[in-house]
């Protein structure tokens, strides 16, 4: 059963007793979901796109931001063979300081982060690439979808209880909230950090 944003926020309301309050519990519940997916890097957010750039060049710039959709965090970046759509070798995120070797010449088959833009520098000019990276949760009222509100609800529920009480100035309930909240948040953990059971 995929939990909504609407029945969320009625489990909400039924614990913080302030139906009243739709836009505070709203962005409460939004803001959980975000917090719960960020406590680990979890398999279930992870997506892949292949991508091909117009040209084929040393150092391509990927916009992450128009190119990968709800990003997070890189997981990697492959090669990939144009002809058979085959996978090749990874590249090797750097620090942009660490570009160059002890030779000082610049290291190849590399990536790494640069304002919005992913620069990957390459030993020979190539335009094909394998992405796998995680993904935010959608948040939005119009299409809210995360497996942590379909899996560990109440996870999401006491944090946004938490985040209502606080806002309204409930600090004892907000303070009682804070347990549960981590008590989901282990168990999200031990049930979702590896792939087995997934």
């Amino acid at each position: 059963m995929s939990a909504t944003l609407a029945s969320l926020l009625n489990d909400v309301y039924a614990l913080t007793l302030r139906p009243e309050l739709v836009a505070q519990t709203t962005l409460a519940v939004q803001h959980a979901t975000l917090k719960m997916h960020h406590t680990d890097f979890y398999c279930k957010d992870l997506s892949e796109l292949s991508y091909t750039f117009e040209t084929s060049e040393y150092l391509q710039d990927l916009d992450w931001a128009s190119t990968l959709t709800r990003y997070r965090a890189i997981q990697w970046i492959r090669k990939r063979d144009p002809d058979t759509q085959e996978n090749m070798e990874f590249l090797t995120p750097i620090d942009p300081t660490q570009a160059l070797d002890p030779y000082k010449i610049t290291k190849t088959n590399v990536y790494y982060g640069s304002g919005v833009f992913l620069r990957l520098r390459t030993d020979t000019p190539w335009a094909a690439f394998t992405l796998s990276f995680y993904q935010n949760p959608d948040i939005t009222s119009g299409s809210y979808s995360s497996w942590i509100a379909d899996q560990h609800p109440y996870a999401i529920v006491n944090e946004a209880a938490r985040r209502v009480f606080k806002t309204i100035g409930k600090d004892d309930e907000a303070s009682m909230y804070e347990s549960l909240v981590a008590e989901a948040v282990q168990e999200i953990k031990i049930s979702n950090v590896v792939v087995n059971g997934y």
